[in-house]
């Protein structure tokens, strides 16, 4: 779990998650304090510099965390290694959320916690 920059994010940020899938892998998650409703999309922004990416998102079955349609190996492998810090932007019609998440350490924690997850 890596929490917001508090002075650059909205409250309704809670941070980023990755965690243990039921199945193989691991899964990239959006947590919110403000919840959406279950299993609705949402369009999650992506910025690095001057590049801009839109993710397509759905809401978990609580409503409190947006799952990410991304290979957690991309903070470690993926083109999203070099970035320090992940800065998003969550469409929604009742108030876009916005975010700063550090990712310092991001690679090595991914690791340890991809070693500890099932196999299948």
């Amino acid at each position: 779990m890596r929490t917001p920059d508090i002075f650059r994010s909205d409250p309704d940020l809670a941070g980023l998650m990755i965690r243990c899938r039921e199945q193989t892998g691991l899964e990239v998650l959006l947590a919110l304090v403000r919840p959406f409703p279950p299993r609705s999309k949402k369009d999650v922004i992506v910025m690095s510099g001057t590049t801009e990416s839109t993710l397509k998102a759905e809401t978990s079955d609580a409503g409190t965390a947006l799952v990410l349609p991304v290979d957690a190996t991309m903070f470690s492998t993926g083109p999203w290694r070099q970035w320090k810090e992940l800065a998003i932007r969550i469409r929604d019609p009742g108030g876009d959320i916005r975010g700063v998440i550090p990712l310092d350490g991001a690679a090595q924690a991914i690791a340890v916690l991809s070693a500890s997850c099932p196999s299948g």
